[in-house]
């Protein structure tokens, strides 16, 4: 199988394919030899499971410079500088905003920033509009605390 750069995109050489090949390797006559125990228990064995985890982060490492030059697969700086090539520039993180109904005392009045709620993966939101409780409830826009990912 082919690793690397194909014309399939990236192909990732996983740590259990470069184990197999350090493993393959190592059994050859002019090497270690095929009675030699690649076991975890035994050091060379140890040495060739050490030695594919370095490897595989490499591997992990140039799979990410890879994809970092295509604006659909790149991220934070990369992505700033892919798009720079064609003469833009990213818009800068938004905070989600989502309009509620809450219920209340009629009559009741809700200011801006009255309001805090929280979302069970712990996003914080406040509302940025203000109303009157009518018939039991209000409409309110509320906005997340922290812009980007983290803030939907």
């Amino acid at each position: 199988m082919a690793f690397g750069i194909t014309d399939a995109g990236f192909i990732l050489k996983t740590q259990d394919d470069i184990l197999q090949e350090l493993t393959d390797l190592a059994v050859l006559p002019e090497y270690f030899g095929p009675t030699q125990d690649l076991t975890i228990y035994d050091p060379v064995g140890q040495f060739l499971n050490i030695m594919a985890k370095a490897l595989s982060d490499s591997w992990e490492g140039l799979e990410d410079a890879y994809y970092s030059f295509f604006i659909d697969t790149a991220e934070g700086v990369s992505l700033d500088r892919v798009v720079a090539l064609g003469g833009m520039t990213r818009i800068g993180a938004q905070k989600a905003t989502v309009t509620i109904t809450a219920s209340g005392v009629n009559g009741t009045t809700v200011l801006v920033s009255d309001v805090l709620g929280q979302t069970s993966q712990a996003v914080q939101f406040e509302n940025i509009s203000s109303g009157v409780v009518a018939s039991g409830t209000v409409d309110l826009t509320f906005r997340a605390v922290v812009a980007g990912e983290a803030g939907i």
